[in-house]
């Protein structure tokens, strides 16, 4: 797979997440005892709750932790892309137009950065 598809299933995905519903911590709130007929059950749907409010905020962390690498990945690629531009940029210059086209046949190129060299 070649650097342009790599870097366009990153956007992709960045795009997704950066487009997706955010979580939220929406406990309800708490009901006046008067409508608690057992207070263990009040006990435990608050306590039910809080560990609810844990696990989003550890997954919204995991999530943007994610993204984050994502975004980091995506530029690593395009970096490493223009690096090898820039090399063989540099080791064709100078080459004859018949020279430089053998080069760039026989050599092991990525097609993306093949692309942009001709």
């Amino acid at each position: 797979m070649d650097y342009d598809a790599r870097i366009s299933r990153l956007e992709t995905a960045i795009q997704w997440m950066t487009n997706a519903s955010s979580i939220a911590k929406n406990s309800p709130q708490s009901l006046e005892n008067v409508f608690w007929e057992n207070s263990k059950a009040k006990v435990a749907s608050e306590a039910f709750f809080a560990e609810m409010d844990q696990l989003l905020v550890r997954y919204q962390s995991a999530y943007d932790e994610l993204l984050h690498t994502l975004q980091q990945r995506k530029q690593q690629l395009e970096k490493l892309k223009m690096e090898l531009y820039h090399y063989y940029s540099r080791e064709l210059f100078g080459l004859s137009e018949e020279e430089r086209l053998n080069y760039l046949k026989d050599a092991n190129i990525d097609p993306s950065v093949r692309k942009m060299l001709t």
